[in-house]
């Protein structure tokens, strides 16, 4: 997996946030969006639901892009929403029935920490590196996802694990780590919430190639392409 695209929008209100992430998907073709149902993250699903986009400040039709769950979906929508919580079907296929979200932060944290250890996940290189005629044909919006994606390796070295006095780690009551972070990793944890977005993508594949085995009635024809945010 590489790191591709990351874009940063201020002071941006959830039905802007909604448009945006439908012109994305418009681009890329997303088979999972993994969500952060903290800070607003429960407002801009209701938005990402709406039939009604406002995609490049224009009013727009648009598929509904939903949760897989959703008892109120209509049957004609994107159901590629995920939430990065415990109950989510993105999360219980690769770690069900965890005791706290502690222990989700956990688990996720050592999922990309291995990727990370083990370069199954490429990065760009940093945008200081990159000579001034490399870029100057590119568009305003891919110069500032390189740059996102450079601030994306800062954020990541600046988060920390909490730790005794003797240097072992200091967990909480359900025995998982805890972390925090010098400075914004609000790009790093996008990273991490589309890395483990990936991983329940590639459960997915499994199980279904899996159950095809088992059922000879039951054909894949095609994989699903996978983007992630």
């Amino acid at each position: 997996m590489a790191a591709l695209f990351a874009r940063k929008i201020r002071n941006a209100s959830a039905r802007q946030w909604s448009g945006y992430l439908h012109l994305l998907h418009r681009r890329f073709g997303f088979v999972s969006i993994m969500n952060d149902p903290g800070g607003g993250g429960l407002w801009l699903r209701k938005e990402l639901a709406s039939s009604r986009q406002l995609i490049e400040n224009v009013e727009q039709d648009a598929t509904p892009i939903v949760t897989p769950d959703d008892p109120t979906a209509p049957v004609v929508a994107h159901y590629i929403l995920h939430l990065f919580k415990r109950g989510d079907q993105a999360i219980e296929s690769l770690w069900p029935n965890l005791p706290g979200d502690d222990v989700l932060l956990d688990a996720a944290h050592g999922a990309l920490r291995e990727a990370l250890d083990h370069a199954q996940i490429a990065l760009p290189v940093d945008a200081h590196e990159w000579r001034r005629e490399q870029v100057m044909g590119w568009s305003e919006e891919r110069q500032f996802a390189l740059r996102n994606l450079s601030e994306l390796a800062d954020q990541l070295r600046n988060i920390t694990v909490a730790t005794l006095d003797d240097g072992t780690f200091a967990f909480t009551k359900r025995n998982a780590r805890r972390f925090s972070s010098r400075g914004r990793k609000d790009v790093a944890y996008a990273f991490m919430y589309a890395w483990i977005a990936f991983l329940a993508w590639i459960k997915r594949g499994e199980d279904a190639w899996e159950t095809a085995a088992e059922d000879a009635a039951m054909i894949l024809t095609q994989p699903p392409r996978l983007a992630t945010i």
